[in-house]
């Protein structure tokens, strides 16, 4: 695959065969075209493409947003050189223009159906399906100066404290065996991929893993914060900590515990 990427200027030439791909791609399969309005509008933004031995295969939009976000419009790749790879190198590509010029978001409207696409990239979801141009949407976005999405980075940390040296009977420390640790590291390395707006399924798979590991058959989460500090706190029955929210889970199937 010998592809190339490039910026093409609005109005040119090679600008509009571009506007014609995605008029092939994304307009005529609907029924629609692209109004003298929308074209104009165009001004303003970043034409992308990508070439394979000369021909254009693939291109897309990026529209300034404000100082730091760019919304990536009109992706569009040639039917018959889509499922290798181009569109999700030419992502990358727009990725790395855009850190080039100190954006650090870039935010899209992603058809429900390249949904899985764009997750694979690092997008996530935001808000709920809506219809534009006749068909479902998503909003979508992603942070560019993170390569993984920041999830539970305190309850990690007491994670880490309270398994990689936890006590036992009496108040004893024990020590855990190297492969213990290893499973530990495991479970931050997934619970790190979770994305900020799956907070739910990551605190029920954190929840999950911990029951298999301890044999416990369901456990509660409780959630409290700091009120009161210092003197204040230790005329207090629960030293300053008062529960916020608690949380059930029945977490642990014979099924699980088979295949664990």
């Amino acid at each position: 695959m010998n592809l190339e990427f490039i910026e093409a200027s609005f109005g040119s030439d090679f600008y509009k065969k571009l506007v014609q791909l995605r008029r092939e791609i994304l307009r005529v399969p609907l029924g629609l075209d692209f109004t003298a309005t929308e074209i104009a509008a165009e001004s303003v933004d970043f034409h992308l493409a990508a070439r394979e031995n000369g021909r254009l295969v693939a291109c897309l939009v990026l529209h300034p947003v404000d100082e730091v976000t760019l919304k990536l419009r009109q992706m569009a790749v040639a039917t018959d050189v889509q499922g290798r790879g181009i569109g999700g190198q030419l992502i990358r590509y727009a990725e790395q223009f855009a850190k080039a010029r100190d954006y650090s978001v870039i935010e899209m409207h992603a058809r429900k159906s390249a949904q899985s696409f764009y997750e694979k990239l690092g997008y996530q979801i935001e808000g709920a399906e809506f219809m534009e141009v006749t068909i479902p949407h998503l909003k979508m976005w992603k942070h560019l100066n993170l390569e993984k999405p920041p999830f539970f980075s305190v309850t990690l940390k007491i994670i880490g404290r309270t398994l990689v040296s936890c006590r036992g009977k009496r108040g004893k420390r024990m020590k855990l065996r190297g492969d213990e640790i290893e499973k530990i590291h495991r479970l931050w390395d997934e619970l790190a991929l979770f994305l900020c707006t799956r907070c739910d399924e990551a605190l029920d798979h954190l929840v999950k893993i911990l029951c298999l590991w301890t044999g416990a058959d369901n456990a509660r989460w409780h959630a409290t914060v700091r009120l009161l500090r210092g003197k204040e706190a230790q005329k207090d029955d629960m030293c300053g900590w008062h529960l916020r929210t608690t949380r059930a889970f029945l977490s642990r199937t014979p099924e699980q515990v088979k295949l664990f």
